[in-house]
């Protein structure tokens, strides 16, 4: 059994009375050369019971790790969701985002996980919030005790 080019004389394959490839119709994927005889040489044929082990098990030439994106921080995510929850809640989960924010700035900078803008909004929203909200219990009492304090004394006149 030779393996080379087919003699002249035989049509299709590489060489042949046709010139080659440039005449006639072509074998399909799988589908025997008529010049050869055995299945197209183009379209290598896996033996039975072979396994690629390599694309099988995801195997990496040594030394090419696949490069992974870092993720998003968990907490820098949560320090925002407080922050917007925070105008809802009237400030009861700002305190939260504050400090949620900030730990989270910390793991940021020291792993290189994304969530820095998330973790930033979490802290600006938590202390904006936190400052309105002692604002407001400023305001109220001072204008409470005032109120009071008005009530009880020109009452006894």
């Amino acid at each position: 059994m030779s393996y080379g080019y087919p003699p002249d004389n035989q049509g299709g394959g590489y060489g042949g009375p046709h010139g080659g490839y440039g005449y006639g119709q072509q074998p399909g994927y799988g589908q025997p050369d008529p010049g050869y005889g055995q299945p197209n040489p183009g379209y290598a044929q896996p033996q039975p019971g072979y396994t690629d082990y390599n694309q099988a098990y995801g195997y990496q030439q040594p030394g090419y790790a696949p490069y992974q994106a870092p993720g998003t921080n968990g907490l820098a995510v949560t320090a925002m969701i407080l922050g917007i929850l925070g105008f809802v809640t009237c400030g009861a989960t700002s305190v939260l985002a504050v400090i949620f924010g900030h730990v989270a700035l910390g793991q940021v900078k020291r792993t290189g996980e994304q969530g820095h803008g998330m973790a930033l909004t979490g802290v600006i929203l938590g202390w904006i919030l936190t400052g309105l909200w002692l604002l407001y219990w400023i305001a109220f009492l001072t204008l409470g005790w005032g109120a009071w304090w008005t009530a009880t004394t020109t009452s006894s006149l």
